[in-house]
């Protein structure tokens, strides 16, 4: 995920930089000015993400606890062949996925994350793989 971030903003700050610099804007008015043109103000800053056509982001909730639940639901869902980026927060319990959806789908993520005994918005979690967690990863079952 850091590496999809970092690539976005790298391409965002990029086409900032070609879209308007202050610098530019300064010289295309003194221009202006100096031959009597009149221009309009300069656009305005507009952030934008690079994404493929192929590739498809995700949210959705998944029930956990720790530290030990994040990895082990990142790993699940990486270990899904397709799957570029995943991140679980603790707080909000709510994971973020990119993926390639010419080589997989959602509900192939939600099946990864439950086979490792955490339920999801959509399937329940396996209960051998849920009693097998450390103890401090036993969360309160999804209704």
């Amino acid at each position: 995920m850091k590496n999809t971030i970092a690539f976005i903003f790298f391409i965002s700050v990029q086409s900032l930089f070609a879209q308007t610099t202050p610098m530019a804007a300064t010289r295309d008015t003194a221009a202006a000015c100096s031959t009597g043109e009149t221009t309009a103000p300069p656009k305005k800053m507009v952030k934008k993400t690079a994404t493929s056509a192929a590739q498809t982001t995700a949210q959705f909730e998944v029930w956990g606890n720790c530290g030990m639940c994040k990895k082990t639901i990142e790993t699940a869902a990486k270990n899904v062949a397709g799957v570029s980026a995943a991140e679980w927060n603790t707080k909000t319990h709510q994971f973020v996925v990119v993926f390639d959806g010419a080589k997989t789908n959602v509900g192939n993520i939600h099946k990864a994350i439950a086979t490792a005994g955490y339920d999801t918005d959509q399937v329940r979690g396996d209960d051998t793989a849920y009693k097998n967690l450390h103890e401090c990863c036993h969360y309160d079952r999804r209704p």
